[in-house]
Order: C-alpha cells, then structure tokens, then sequence
C-alpha cells in the first residue's frame, strides 16, 4: 500500500511520520480534555477510554512501519554477550546521570509535576494505582514507535554522523518539555534519552529501546 504511494509520490515518505505523529498529538489532547470534562481522569472508565486509544494509535503505528518496509524493527531481536553488556551498561549509566542532574539541576516544574502524581496517587485503590500503571506501558511503546520506529528510519537514516540519532533525541526531549522551558529539564532529558536510538542503531530491534524505557521508568 505505503509502496505504492512513496513510488508515485516520493516526498509523501517524509511528510507521513509528521502526519501520524500529529495525528496521534491530537488524538492525545483531546482524549485528555474528554477526561477533564467529564471528570475521568482517576475512574475505571477513563482508564478502558485510554487503554482502547492507546491500542488503536500504536496498531496504527506498527501497521505503518510493516508496510512501509520496516518490519526487520519487529522480526528481530539480536540476543548476544555484546547486546546484553551494551544494554546494561547504556541503562546504567543513563539512571545514574538521570539522578545526578535531577538533584543538582532542580527546576520548580519537576518539583510541581512530582508532588501532583503523589497526590494523585493517594487518592487511587491499589487496583487503579497498578492499572495506571500498566497504561504507561502503552505510552512508552507508543513513544519508542515515533521517535525510533518514524523518525530514525524515514530522516537521516542510517547516516555515518548519527543525524538520525541527534534528531531523534532532540525530538523526544523537545516532547517531554512541553510544560516546562527551562534549559535544566533540557539538558537533563538530553543526557537520559541519548543511549536509546544508539541501542536502537546498534541492534537494529525496536525492542531494545522499548525495554530499556521501561526499565529506566521502573527504575
């Protein structure tokens, strides 16, 4: 299908990852002013609204990438001695300087967001609390599928400078800032998000990165 088209109108491959990642914005902001509206935000109901749009937007995602010819991201997933050192040293070295900045480079929107979640968090039952939490698991997939998936392998791909590396990581800091300016929150989202799309260039599997920004949220 994507062939096809991307044969008749080759630009079209560069503007359908800014099609779908606007898209998906959009059906973001207005899934959260829905909840807002109707106040679903720490209810059951809320939670099957988000986890039925999140399943829907990556499917939307995945079913891109395949057939745009980008299936070795899924088909593969590399287990050696120098992926498993690799990953475990990127992650490593990613949370302890996720820690470092955080408590030397504070910024009053971190501090804001952080005591927000916790009262949040005490007014939820454990069962909501967990559930809540499993749907963050969709938010990450849906975030590596984006800035790994679309972006690395449609802009600068593969290229000998790492461009598509570079842009990625700005792409994805550039999203988490979006209620904060401040050159702290940049520099600490830079310095986490760097080893993610070099794992990913290195094993070639969209895998990788999705377990190392879980373990790295977990952690």
């Amino acid at each position: 299908m994507f062939h096809s088209l991307f044969h008749k109108f080759p630009r079209a491959r560069f503007v359908m990852p800014i099609v779908l990642y606007l898209v998906t914005v959009l059906l973001f902001y207005g899934h959260s002013l829905l909840q807002q509206t109707f106040h679903l935000q720490n209810s059951w109901t809320g939670l099957v609204i988000s986890y039925v749009l999140f399943i829907l937007i990556i499917g939307l995602l995945v079913y891109y990438l395949i057939n745009s010819g980008e299936t070795q991201s899924f088909t593969t997933f590399p287990i050696s001695l120098q992926n498993i050192i690799l990953f475990a040293i990127l992650l490593g070295c990613s949370v302890w300087v996720g820690r470092f900045l955080s408590q030397n480079l504070p910024t009053p929107v971190n501090h804001i967001q952080n005591l927000q979640a916790r009262e949040q968090i005490q007014s939820m039952s454990s069962a909501l609390i967990f559930a809540k939490m499993f749907g963050m698991v969709f938010i990450v997939i849906w975030e590596e599928l984006i800035f790994r998936g679309l972006v690395m392998k449609t802009y600068f791909k593969d290229s000998p400078y790492g461009w598509d590396i570079f842009l990625s990581i700005i792409l994805f800091t550039c999203l988490h800032l979006q209620v904060s300016s401040a050159y702290t929150d940049f520099i600490i989202y830079t310095c986490i998000a760097w080893p993610i799309p070099v794992l990913y260039r290195k094993t070639g599997s969209i895998y990788y990165p999705i377990l190392f920004h879980l373990l790295y949220n977990l952690l």
